[in-house]
């Protein structure tokens, strides 16, 4: 496939998404936003949450149908634009309707959430129960998007959310996190990650189809290290998913993987 040229991807996103006629989008910020999409598009993740600048859902669905006449196609027909709790969420229909119906599918050794509520002294693996929630709240989304396996993705769309469902944990999943945070929100939306000592793991690719090249952070989260020991091998099973949806595509090359240990003073979730 041809490369996209850097002005015209940097064009389309002031079009589209810049939010004030004072204030433009930083030209690498225009092309790490075309790289979202294309990773999206490509299968490496599913989903992306838009929080660049204030741009609505409309303005993304524009941007999405520009980058297509651009030549920007991997994928691109499977990407369809939501509005969840105030948020704007790109995701790939097919790859979220399969990751959702594996997750669910699996067993609880390997559908580990990370329960970070407020009252705890230390972070530790879900409950069952708190499990069984999850999956029950996973399943309803899964539903509504395969509702729009014949619907058009060239409009926005709404995912339906009770008020007592958690956002993080949802949003979390979504995006393709091998382990999503969860606190119990009957009891406030504080966490206890203050001053842990977290793992962070950094996920980087070069996207060759941007003319000359840009490096992309793929993906970052954090897993505290006190429940390293009892996810290690998800966190294994998740990379080997996704090496392999990196060799099933051709935009994106140099795949690399990185870990740091941080304490912060406070995580906002």
């Amino acid at each position: 496939m041809d490369n996209i040229a850097i002005h015209r991807l940097i064009s389309a996103a002031q079009r589209f998404l810049r939010t004030s006629r004072r204030k433009s989008i930083p030209a690498d910020a225009c092309l790490r936003i075309a790289g979202e999409f294309l990773a999206v598009g490509s299968g490496l993740k599913p989903g992306f949450l838009y929080d660049y600048n204030a741009a609505g859902a409309v303005d993304v669905l524009n941007y999405c149908l520009a980058l297509r006449q651009l030549g920007l196609t991997s994928g691109m027909a499977s990407l369809y634009v939501f509005e969840l709790g105030g948020s704007v969420l790109l995701l790939n229909l097919e790859h979220s309707i399969q990751r959702l119906e594996m997750l669910i599918g699996r067993k609880d050794a390997n559908f580990p959430a990370v329960d970070v509520s407020a009252n705890r002294a230390l972070p530790a693996v879900c409950s069952p129960a708190v499990r069984d929630q999850i999956r029950c709240h996973l399943s309803d989304i899964l539903q509504q998007l395969k509702v729009l396996r014949h619907s058009s993705g060239d409009m926005v769309h709404k995912l339906l959310s009770p008020p007592e469902w958690n956002l993080c944990t949802l949003f979390g999943t979504l995006l393709g996190y091998p382990l999503p945070y969860w606190f119990d929100t009957s009891k406030g939306f504080e966490n206890c990650l203050a001053l842990t000592p977290l793992r962070v793991y950094t996920v980087k690719a070069c996207c060759s189809r941007v003319a000359g090249g840009i490096n992309l952070t793929v993906y970052s989260f954090s897993v505290p290290e006190c429940v390293l020991g009892e996810v290690e091998d998800c966190l294994d099973t998740w990379l080997e998913e996704l090496q392999n949806g990196f060799r099933g595509q051709s935009d994106f090359s140099d795949l690399t993987f990185s870990t740091k240990t941080v304490s912060l003073a406070a995580v906002a979730l």
